[in-house]
């Protein structure tokens, strides 16, 4: 099921939680709205290293917490974990 969200995400602060294949996805999917996001996961896809490397996404190489996302305008949970 997919659900459009039409929202303005300009100068907004996105963050993915999660490194694997579906952040990765989730990730080059925000790249064509937004300027930069924060990723966070301990590990990371190459696909998103090199996200990195442009300066497109922004890694915090960690394990999540919560006070990760209390300046976040929009939160991806693209973990294996609940």
């Amino acid at each position: 099921m997919n659900m459009p969200l039409m929202i303005d995400l300009t100068n907004k602060n996105v963050v993915i939680v999660g490194g694997g294949v579906v952040a990765s996805r989730r990730a080059q999917t925000l790249s064509q709205y937004v300027e930069h996001m924060t990723v966070i996961s301990p590990t990371i896809t190459e696909k998103l290293q090199n996200m990195v490397d442009k300066g497109v996404v922004i890694w915090k190489e960690k394990e999540f917490e919560p006070s990760d996302i209390v300046d976040a305008y929009l939160v991806i949970a693209a973990t294996n974990e609940p």
